[in-house]
């Protein structure tokens, strides 16, 4: 009940921002079933397929905004709590060219694990990446 309330309100949230929208704003959703969900070079989904899903937004001013959202199964340990079977995260940032080939944004990341029995699970991230055509990005995160 948690997950569809959080998820609920998340689009309710999309919903009323996109409806003053401009006709150059620009709006995707997509639903992917991925074989395995990797994150930084681990599975998420215990290398079993996941389902995944996600509404973007971005404003020609360079501001973006988005959510994610993906089935998760972390093999069983008894050196922590379980997390649950659904991540879910939301993005806001801004991003600007830099000259001809350059660009770079800055952004900040929530991840939530509604279902999680853990009690310090979501976090929180800021980001920034810095890319060079489409042939090479430098990130950081905090």
């Amino acid at each position: 009940m948690r997950t569809s309330l959080l998820l609920g309100r998340s689009l309710g949230v999309f919903a009323v921002a996109g409806a003053g929208a401009a006709p150059a704003d620009d709006w995707h959703g997509y639903v992917t079933v991925a074989s395995d969900y990797v994150f930084r070079g681990v599975s998420q989904s215990d290398e079993q397929p996941s389902l995944q899903g996600g509404l973007d937004y971005s404003h020609p001013s360079g501001f973006f905004a988005g959510l994610f959202a993906a089935g998760i199964d972390y093999p069983e340990t008894t050196f922590r709590a379980d997390p649950g079977t659904i991540e879910v995260d939301a993005y806001v940032g801004y991003t600007r060219p830099a000259g001809r080939d350059f660009s770079w944004n800055v952004a900040f990341y929530h991840y939530e694990f509604p279902d999680s029995e853990a009690l310090d699970k979501n976090y929180q991230e800021l980001g920034f990446d810095l890319y060079y055509r489409d042939v090479a990005r430098f990130s950081t995160t905090y």
